[in-house]
């Protein structure tokens, strides 16, 4: 099957994930010119769809599931239907990956976008997306090949432990250059830790209508205003505002408060971000608000 074929194909389509999940799997394997599951492994032992899945000791809710489809040391792989909410379908299939022989790759798509996440031990997580039209460019083709072919030509070259050190190199070359500007040692300190914490992320796991997440954002975008106004005053280099809804996270199992807290917070990013920041661009309208129980619930 031809690129375009391809495209062409999956492009309109608006069935349900039961409908085409596997049709566009079988579809892609053509696309990348590899076997299909059932064509490399008939009996299913290291190469299938339907692979069924126990969730990992201590975690809540139905213990039996499944992946849509799994390739032993390569990934699992979730569908979800056209304009699903992909980071919903990615949290879904994590508790089943210890069950799938934590495979490198955990493969989630919506028909429409084919997102690809690292799932390796002690390397920095690495999110790699497929839109319908990267398919047509060769580059992009050939890594989504890989995930057939080359697993681990995903995971990233750095650790933790490499992210660590470079950030704390970056943080003592900061502090030098306060020093030497004359900068007062304690104000600088000060200056470095806050800036530190303003890229935290909070999560409440009851949120309600959401008046935590309200003022922890609120929290960060002024520690964000203070970091931006004392870096200009010692002349260093303006950077673009970063804090946003997506920094704050919360868990409410009512689908009305879940809906309101929504709502709160981004009602506040627009009144509170945009009037100071006028060319940052609009955000997106996915809030990290799920709905569903904390395990103390």
């Amino acid at each position: 099957m031809t690129p375009q074929e391809f495209v062409s194909r999956w492009r309109w389509v608006t069935l349900k994930e039961r409908s085409a999940s596997q049709s566009h799997f079988i579809d892609l394997c053509r696309l990348v010119d590899q076997p299909t599951p059932t064509e490399a492994d008939p009996t299913g032992d290291f190469y299938t769809f339907e692979c069924g899945a126990e969730k990992s000791a201590g975690l809540t809710g139905e213990g039996h599931g499944c992946a849509d489809v799994w390739k032993k040391g390569h990934f699992a792989w979730e569908y979800k239907g056209p304009r699903a909410n992909l980071d919903k379908a990615y949290q879904q299939l994590q508790p089943y990956r210890e069950s799938l022989e934590n495979p490198p790759l955990l493969v989630v798509s919506d028909l429409q976008t084919i997102q690809v996440h690292t799932n390796f031990t002690n390397s920095v997580k690495r999110v790699t997306n497929f839109a319908l039209d990267d398919l047509l460019v060769s580059e992009k083709l050939d890594q989504l090949r890989r995930v057939w072919t080359d697993p681990f030509s995903f995971r990233a070259e750095e650790t933790p432990e490499n992210v660590t050190e470079q950030a704390a190199r970056e943080f003592a070359g900061l502090a030098e250059l306060l020093r030497s500007r004359g900068e007062d040692p304690d104000r600088a300190a000060h200056f470095l830790i806050r800036l530190l914490f303003a890229s935290v992320r909070v999560l409440d796991p009851a949120c309600g209508s959401s008046n935590f997440l309200y003022v922890s954002l609120k929290q960060l975008l002024d520690l964000e205003k203070e970091v931006i106004n004392f870096g200009g005053e010692v002349g260093l280099a303006a950077f673009f505002p970063k804090v946003g809804p997506e920094q704050v996270h919360g868990i409410e199992i009512n689908e009305y408060a879940h809906e309101l807290a929504t709502g709160t917070v981004w009602i506040y990013q627009g009144r509170g971000v945009v009037p100071l920041f006028p060319a940052r661009r609009r955000p997106s309208v996915r809030l990290a608000v799920r709905v569903g129980r904390s395990r103390n619930a």
